[in-house]
This record gives structure tokens, sequence and C-alpha cells, in this order.
């Protein structure tokens, strides 16, 4: 038995609905396919333009079934570093916090 985490270590895609598990992968590089049926994270994507991990270029989408077939017939890849500018993920963000809380 493995967590979460050991899996991603050992993985080469992440196929996901929606969730942690994928944000994670995409933030390590891993190409991350999110399943998202139609209807589904309506409110999400209808306020944010589309699903935000596949805006910001973490994630592909797959629609249907189809679309998740041809998604794997083709090579994926990840996109850790542009998701990682997007989110302003850089290591400083405990400063960020400080210097909003206290003002520095």
């Amino acid at each position: 038995q493995c967590t979460g985490d050991e899996l991603l270590g050992d993985v080469d895609i992440c196929v996901t609905h929606y969730s942690v598990m994928g944000m994670k992968a995409a933030l390590l590089n891993i190409p991350t396919v999110n399943i998202l049926l139609d209807g589904e994270c309506a409110d999400i994507r209808s306020l944010c333009g589309g699903f935000p991990l596949s805006i910001l270029g973490g994630s592909h989408e797959a629609h249907t079934l189809d679309e998740l077939r041809e998604l794997l017939t083709r090579p994926l890849g990840g996109n850790a570093s542009g998701l990682k500018r997007a989110l302003n993920v850089d290591g400083a963000s405990t400063q960020r916090v400080a210097q909003a809380v206290i003002g520095i």
C-alpha cells in the first residue's frame, strides 16, 4: 500500500475527474488529463471561462470517452513551469503573506 504522493513518483500520466491529485501531478510536470463531462463544474467553468487548471495550461480536458482515447494516443507533455508562473509558486509566498499581514 502506498500514499497518493508516493504513487505520483511512479506514474507517467495522471487521469482524474478533478482532484487535488490532478493539481499535484500537474505541478510535478506529470501530464494530466481531467475528465469533465458536460455540465460538470458548470458554475466554475462559467465564472472562469473554462476549467481553471486547463486555462492555466496545467492539464488537458476530455469531455467524452472518444476525446480521452484521442488524448491517450498521442504524446502529452506537462507544463509545470507555466502553471507555477500562473499560480505564483516561486517559494516566496510566505514572505508575501508576512508582508501583507505586517506591512513590511
